[in-house]
């Protein structure tokens, strides 16, 4: 009998116990590839696009609003989850958490809970269960599978009203340390945002399912980083976590008085720190604010779109950036780093100057960059092959885009996708799953209506 032959006559349930006695509390539970039967693509193609929900809030907390969320996970058991945001029976905000089994499997509420704004969906790669962080009442809360129970995450933390953003950021990494981070206003600050602090935590949950968490981490940063992209793990020999963060300061503390807004969107800093202390804490201002004006009434932005750390340990960040005194720096921006924030690459894309980005890795650490866009017209995605070009200089280089758009028609695009990405603890693969928000209507109605909400995955070719 064949390798083969054998192993297609054990049952799955011999097949999960075999490979849970090979498995200890430290090794990551693996992804299995597509089902079999499925040929290969020479081209990227949406293979499947399913409608899960009609009932996202659009008005509230908007399902689009989070570019650093992570909202979708694919687990070893064949599962796919995501979350959304519904307003509540008391027009407060709510999470809900969708479960799909199988390839064939329809979709399910596995879970729901009160929330305000943040709300993050991780895998651990080592148990395979599923987390949500969220902050019901500004408390810091985890809820994971397979019942769903609250935690309250242990420390001192700052209340923010339901008005009010968390501006939080969560990831995991493979070995399934979790870490949350929060913002908060120093109480001696003289101005709004310019004395502020990041608090921390980061922790494990053993296989019988208890967290252990380290102390509360608190250091104080200056003015206002927030919106973070976090990635715990050991990565280019430092075990700790690296994340990203928007600057986002009151326009007094920003050197803007005389700004139409009020708040100022200019410049992403890196970080990166211990799981359980602040004293090897380093940072660089990756993209570095605009010199402030004293008169000027609108100001340049540089807004963080997405980030993401490489199998070679490269943080890359994408920005969209605008100046009203110079129309040619609108654009999408790539500025990627090494692992103590020493800038390789900052140039402009050659993109179209709208819409959202997603940069990920295939199974076979192909970098792939999603473009789409946002609710002016049908539904538009663009995805394109990124080239890493070492001589005569370090580059990323964007090649010719498929169009998927004709899987999404005739919806329109709220705004950003969020894919299954490996800081929430998502294994890389020959796909990728994301979860698409559209408008309650259809292009080429005009934008309204409850938040629908859309599973989409796309297949890969070469992995």
């Amino acid at each position: 009998m064949s390798d083969l032959t054998l192993t297609a006559s054990l049952s799955a349930g011999l097949i999960a116990a075999i490979l849970s006695l090979l498995l200890d509390d430290t090794e990551a539970t693996a992804v299995p590839n597509l089902p079999p039967g499925l040929p290969p693509v020479t081209s990227p193609a949406i293979d499947q696009f399913e409608v899960v929900a009609g009932d996202g809030d659009g008005t509230y907390i908007w399902n689009s609003w989070g570019l650093h969320q992570t909202r979708i996970t694919r687990h070893a058991d064949g599962a796919v989850r995501l979350i959304y945001n519904v307003l509540d029976a008391g027009g407060g905000d709510a999470w809900r958490l969708m479960k799909k089994q199988g390839e064939a499997g329809a979709w399910s509420l596995e879970a729901t809970g009160d929330k305000f704004d943040d709300a993050f969906l991780l895998r651990d790669p080592v148990s395979d269960r599923a987390h949500v962080i969220t902050s019901p009442n500004s408390v810091r809360t985890v809820y994971s599978s397979p019942t769903f129970a609250p935690v309250v995450l242990p420390g001192a933390w700052p209340f923010s009203s339901n008005a009010s953003r968390q501006y939080s950021g969560a990831g995991i990494g493979a070995d399934g340390t979790l870490c949350f981070k929060g913002y908060e206003e120093a109480a001696t600050s003289p101005v709004e945002n310019l004395t502020t602090r990041v608090g921390y935590l980061c922790g494990k949950m053993s296989p019988a399912g208890t967290w252990t968490w380290n102390a509360k981490v608190e250091r104080e940063i200056g003015p206002r980083y927030a919106y973070d992209y976090v990635f715990p793990g050991v990565q280019g020999g430092f075990n700790g976590f690296l994340a990203t963060a928007q600057r986002d300061v009151h326009k007094i503390a920003a050197g803007w008085p005389n700004s139409l807004d009020n708040y100022i969107f200019d410049g992403v800093r890196f970080y990166k720190t211990g799981y359980a202390s602040s004293a090897d804490w380093l940072q660089s201002e990756i993209v570095p604010q605009n010199p402030p004006s004293m008169t000027a009434t609108v100001a340049p932005i540089q807004r963080q779109y997405d980030a993401y750390v490489d199998s070679q340990n490269r943080v890359t960040v994408i920005s969209f950036r605008e100046d009203p005194a110079d129309a040619t720096v609108r654009g999408f921006y790539v500025t990627v780093a090494d692992m103590n924030g020493n800038v390789l690459l900052n140039k402009k894309w050659n993109l179209p100057t709208y819409g959202y980005v997603r940069l990920f890795e295939s199974a076979n650490n192909k970098l792939w960059l999603l473009w789409s866009n946002s609710d002016a017209s049908a539904t538009q995605i663009f995805l394109y092959p990124v080239t890493v070009a070492m001589a005569p200089a370090f580059d990323l280089q964007i090649e010719a885009y498929t169009d998927l758009s004709s899987a999404a028609a005739p919806y329109r695009m709220r705004a950003n996708v969020f894919l299954t990405v490996p800081r929430g603890g998502n294994q890389k693969n020959n796909f990728v799953d994301g979860l698409m928000v559209a408008c309650g209507t259809s292009y080429p109605a005009a934008c309204s209506g409850q938040d629908k909400i859309l599973y989409f995955r796309i297949r890969l070719p070469g992995s």
